[in-house]
């Protein structure tokens, strides 16, 4: 069935199907949380944690970092909970999950050679947990950009190495450490729907009602440095291979400014 805010090139909420939503940062620096909100209804925060840690016999030189997400059920309150919704859930943790390590830890945003405290027997191992509390549509865009602000705002305990003893230094004893990144992941998600004429067309941010009647969800990260980091999709569809490179377009034009304001936000902080 065609969707008839594509027919027009207008969608429900009168964006352009290339248009997204305003996008706001902010932090809780007594609680450590990040939260990312996109127009006025999808939230996720974000939060951070350092610990150390044994490091892999086969990757001695390397700290840990890793990601996981939480949808609350009442990210969509006026959805019934039933056994087909809470699988649906599932499937959305375990794919903005996926989202975040190839975008964040597979392109090598962060430098985890840093992490390391005494090569061979000691290393950080830092987690970043996202919560999604609101979801009207792009609950994957608000969950990676949370944890990039979290992590680019996190700062890991400084310490001292005295033989085999590790000190871990308080706040006030010595100033945390922030963490090395080579580059920050923008990420860009557009829904695939379909016209009158039975074409692709890509729409950016894509609202809750967009996802459920799109035929596939495709993620974009990139840089400034114009490179494409990653790319994850949610469902399966044929497309051309116009309708990929007009969204890398999308997704290179947007990197630039999303990583000025996310990085204005952690000066702030």
């Amino acid at each position: 069935m065609p969707i008839p805010q594509i027919i027009d090139a207008i969608r429900l909420d009168c964006r352009a199907p290339t248009a997204a939503r305003d996008i706001h940062v902010s932090s809780n620096k007594e609680q450590q949380l990040v939260t990312v909100t996109i127009g006025n209804t999808t939230r996720a925060i974000a939060h951070c944690k350092a610990t150390v840690a044994r490091p892999l016999p086969s990757n001695p030189s390397n700290g840990f970092l890793s990601f996981s997400c939480e949808i609350t059920q009442m990210a969509a309150a006026n959805v019934a909970v039933t056994d087909a919704h809470l699988q649906q859930i599932k499937s959305l943790e375990m794919h903005i999950t996926k989202c975040l390590d190839k975008s964040i830890k597979r392109s090598h945003a962060i430098d985890t050679e840093s992490l390391v405290i005494v090569p061979g027997e000691w290393v950080w191992n830092i987690s970043c947990h996202v919560k999604v509390i609101d979801d009207d549509g792009n609950a994957t865009d608000a969950s990676l950009l949370a944890a990039i602000s979290a992590l680019l705002a996190f700062k890991r305990p400084d310490v001292t190495v005295n033989g085999d003893i590790v000190q871990v230094h308080p706040p006030s004893e010595k100033y945390p450490v922030p963490l090395t990144f080579h580059h920050l992941p923008i990420p860009a998600t557009f829904a695939l729907l379909t016209n009158e004429n039975k074409e692709i067309i890509p729409v950016l941010d894509p609202s809750l009602s967009e996802e459920k009647s799109c035929a596939a969800i495709i993620t974009l990260s990139t840089n400034i440095h114009r490179q494409i980091v990653s790319l994850s999709s949610f469902g399966a569809c044929k497309f051309e291979e116009g309708v990929l490179a007009k969204c890398i377009l999308i997704a290179l034009n947007r990197a630039h400014p999303l990583t000025e304001s996310i990085r204005q936000a952690a000066l702030l902080d």
